[in-house]
């Protein structure tokens, strides 16, 4: 079964991933519009620092919520009909949020908590459907 450290590098390794890599995305636009003349490895290091923060901390959020105090500890927060809803209430959100990183930050969330789904369920226990 995972554990807090398993789904603290799991969703932080993909926060870190995601925004690291739109980071350096961005940046080659910026150079093939003549807009920056070189890759910048520290914007994107700090970035990939922010999705590791952001997306470490949502892949621990479902056992904070709902802690492991017993084998059955997955109710709402770790269900499938949770996970549907949320995704359902975040594009609705990434709909009407201007600014471009806070809504990477709010898909690094949303990438952090999936991760964290993703590995319960592939336990023996899995996930509940509601």
């Amino acid at each position: 079964m995972p554990n807090k450290g398993t789904h603290i590098a799991a969703g932080g390794g993909l926060g870190a991933l995601v925004l690291g890599i739109w980071n350096l995305i961005d940046q080659h636009q910026k150079i093939q519009r003549g807009e920056q003349v070189q890759i910048d490895w520290r914007s994107a290091a700090l970035n990939g620092f922010i999705g590791s923060i952001v997306g470490g901390t949502f892949g621990v959020l479902p056992d904070l919520l709902e802690p492991a105090t017993n084998f059955e500890h997955r109710r709402f927060f770790h269900s499938l009909s949770f996970a549907i809803a949320a995704a359902g209430g975040i594009l609705q959100l990434l709909h009407r949020i201007q600014n471009p990183m806070v809504r990477r930050l709010v898909i690094v969330a949303a990438v952090g908590y999936g991760s964290h789904l993703g590995l319960d369920a592939r336990t023996v226990q899995g996930l509940p459907i509601i």
